[in-house]
């Protein structure tokens, strides 16, 4: 190999053939990769096995070398022979004829890529189509081909390079869906994980999505995100009571000072109940469902020995706001046990929370364990664990960050529009700040591994990009 790489150092031999002409995505690759790469001067040998030889020991060095510079050069000389070979003996190996030369010389242009950030599309462009063109060498030289494997490799590579290409989420998202459409038992949580996310971007029908869940969530492993998806796929079937037309003239009412008598009575208890079953709606009508609620209470109340859930967690909420914390808590707690479902205790619960009406990070859990899919609550939850991971130094530490990227992609994908646009700019800020494959490189991960992370006294489990 020494002798092979003094060659080629000293022997500017002609190649067997011209190349043929090359296409504009080649061209503006190679350019590219010229630009990237410093002038060792090197040009191909005139033999196949000469060029597949230095190209192989280059590469396998460029993979072994821990300096950023020295993998630089190193790829940069296998990019040499290896985009010679491309051009003339694509399948030549010495031996056995395959596609490794597409594969080898994809991934020396996705790394030179990550070397030049003001100009890495052409290279990546390249990289697709040699992927693309792997796969159908492979397919005339009748060896196996597994279609689903590279389409999850291809959702990597976009979701890695998502600041580069403007459709990389649809991209990524067809591809995963290509191959749990081929081969579902193959495509595992962390892939199932990132379709759940993708598809609260890309199916806007809350059926057709809740129907397109539940196909993958029989194929969910993980327990506790089964349970997640179960919840989300309930959310996305119920239908909430649509606001009553009158509403507005209710709130309007209200604010002139309207019900104090508690007349009429009808037109009262039907804002009341608005304020506690559309607090969303009341607001967006330039209402307060808190002040609704802690008004009307009493009009609508008359005999606490037959009081509903919603209306002992009114009077706990008012408890609190007078002062009397005890009562407060024992009507709180007679609430819970009369709700009429775990989705109900869930909005007591997450309530509270916001209000600052005891341990919220405690109830926010609380809110969770009732209600998987409850967006508020999950988003509330990343947002103190990224208080806690702080601002971590070491790429070990760094990789916390990951998890940091699973929960918000988890609240991005329950599509509640009040948080989902803030939990994917989260997601993508912290996936940024995680560490990068270069990082990563000696500490045998590899991109797929389920690792665990620590960072601040948070410890989690994520998988490795």
């Amino acid at each position: 190999c020494l002798a092979l790489v003094l060659a080629a150092c000293s022997q500017p031999a002609a190649p067997l053939h011209e190349p043929e002409p090359a296409g504009l995505a080649v061209a503006g690759a190679e350019r590219q990769s010229a630009e990237v790469c410093p002038d060792q001067g090197l040009v191909p040998l005139g033999s196949a096995r000469a060029n597949y030889s230095l190209a192989a020991e280059y590469y396998r060095n460029a993979n072994a070398s821990s300096l950023v510079a020295s993998r630089r050069d190193l790829f940069c000389a296998a990019v040499v022979y290896l985009e010679w070979l491309i051009a003339n003996e694509p399948t030549f190996t010495g031996g056995e004829p395959d596609d490794r030369n597409y594969l080898r010389l994809a991934n020396a242009y996705e790394h030179l890529a990550s070397l030049d950030p003001d100009g890495p599309r052409a290279l990546l462009d390249r990289a697709v189509d040699l992927r693309e063109a792997a796969l159908a060498t492979r397919e005339e030289l009748g060896l196996d081909v597994d279609r689903w494997a590279h389409d999850l490799r291809e959702a990597s590579f976009f979701q890695r390079h998502a600041s580069v290409y403007e459709d990389a989420s649809r991209r990524e998202y067809d591809a995963v869906t290509r191959a749990f459409a081929e081969a579902p038992e193959e495509v595992h949580d962390a892939y199932l994980r990132r379709l759940v996310a993708l598809s609260a971007e890309w199916t806007e029908d809350k059926t057709e999505r809740a129907n397109y869940l539940a196909a993958l969530a029989v194929h969910v492993d993980d327990a506790e995100y089964r349970a997640y998806l179960e919840s989300l796929i309930e959310t996305l079937r119920y239908e909430p009571p649509a606001p009553s037309e009158a509403l507005s003239g209710w709130i309007e009412a209200f604010g002139t000072g309207a019900y104090t008598s508690c007349e009429p009575r009808e037109d009262v208890q039907r804002l009341f109940a608005a304020a506690r079953a559309l607090p969303d709606d009341v607001r967006q009508r330039g209402g307060d469902p808190e002040a609704i609620l802690d008004a009307l209470l009493d009009c609508v109340i008359s005999d606490e020995t037959e009081l509903t859930a919603e209306n002992r967690f009114a009077l706990a909420i008012r408890s609190w706001r007078r002062g009397d914390a005890d009562l407060a808590e024992e009507r709180f707690e007679q609430a819970i046990r009369d709700a009429d479902d775990n989705r109900q205790r869930a909005r007591f619960t997450y309530t509270r929370a916001r209000l600052g009406y005891g341990n919220a990070p405690a109830l926010y859990r609380q809110t969770v364990t009732y209600d998987p899919a409850h967006a508020g609550a999950r988003f509330a939850l990343a947002g103190l664990k990224a208080q806690r991971i702080g601002r971590p130094e070491g790429i070990e530490e760094r990789a916390a960050y990951w998890c940091l990227v699973d929960d918000f992609e988890a609240v991005a994908a329950l599509g509640d529009v009040r948080v989902s646009d803030l939990a994917r700019k989260q997601a993508r800020t912290y996936a940024e700040a995680a560490p990068t494959r270069e990082d990563y490189f000696f500490l045998d991960w590899r991109p797929g591994d389920t690792i665990r992370a620590s960072s601040g006294g948070v410890s989690c489990t994520t998988r490795v990009r």
